[in-house]
């Protein structure tokens, strides 16, 4: 294959991992939708979305068998295809819709990264509903996705020349493919951590991560007061959450994320918290657990 391939980097090796044991593959996808006020030409948009795609390099990212191992590459060009049109009466309808959406997972084997739905509201309030794969966009990306389709859709509108290109995906899967080889900065990544946790904050220890019979155990205590960890505990069902796995938060600190600040959660320092119980490879062996 004539193509530059790359290995995951260590954002999609998590991503990886979620997928092959997620009892429901939509893990990897991200939900989002793009309304305009005064509502757009779909013929338009439809052009605007393929120019996005050829101007973010992400958006063709590709998997790729080399032996045992996953490997990517970005594909030279890429359009998104037919784009259905749907009025939704009723909210039910919508919801409806959107369950079966996004429960259908995106697939980088084939190449299939990003899925789009025309729509309208039971208010008629004209949008565009989206479907990207998390390997190839988070919730930053998805802010730069959505502010280069508008800018493209203006200028083709206006008939003006597009805006510049934002900066490539490659570059980044470059960097990081050279950081992983680099035995040296992984190692200094590492002796950061053991010097930060284990000497200059010894008597503040922190779950990243929690056994399922110590997780019911440890938030109990946690309630009562037992535990006095300066920390906030963000869950699954905590109001306005996005996100299927908890964080810890440190209290009395603030960490803005772009296209984040309106969340109505605890915005502070945060670390991710994953389940550390053995999970079956077999899927109907992860079904029965």
């Amino acid at each position: 294959m004539d193509k530059t391939l790359y290995p995951f980097n260590y954002s999609q090796d998590i991503i990886t991992l979620q997928t092959k044991y997620a009892l429901f593959k939509r893990v990897i996808n991200i939900v989002f939708s793009v309304a305009v006020d005064d509502g757009f030409d779909e013929a338009l948009m439809h052009r605007a979305i393929d120019a996005m795609i050829a101007r973010n390099d992400c958006l063709r990212l590709t998997e790729v068998k080399e032996g045992k191992a996953s490997r990517l590459y970005f594909a030279s060009e890429r359009k998104i295809g037919t784009i259905p049109s749907h009025n939704f009466d009723t909210s039910s309808k919508f919801d409806a819709f959107l369950r079966r959406f996004r429960k259908t997972p995106t697939d980088l084997r084939k190449g299939k990264t990003l899925e789009a739905v025309f729509g309208r509201n039971p208010e008629g309030k004209q949008f565009v509903l989206f479907k990207v794969s998390h390997m190839v966009a988070d919730t930053y990306g998805i802010g730069v996705l959505v502010t280069d389709l508008m800018k493209v859709y203006e200028a083709l509108k206006d008939g003006q020349p597009l805006p510049p290109e934002p900066g490539r995906f490659e570059e980044v899967m470059a960097k990081d493919a050279e950081f992983r080889t680099n035995e040296a900065a992984v190692e200094k990544d590492r002796a950061f951590f053991d010097d930060y946790f284990k000497v200059r904050h010894p008597e503040r220890p922190i779950y990243c991560g929690i056994h399922g019979n110590g997780s019911d155990r440890w938030l109990k205590n946690k309630r009562k007061g037992a535990i006095s960890l300066p920390y906030l505990f963000i869950k699954c069902d905590t109001e306005g959450y996005r996100w299927g796995y908890g964080k810890l938060r440190r209290k009395d600190t603030l960490f803005l994320r772009e296209f984040q600040e309106e969340m109505p959660y605890e915005q502070g320092i945060f670390i991710d918290i994953f389940p550390l119980d053995p999970v079956p490879d077999r899927y109907l062996a992860r079904k029965a657990v």
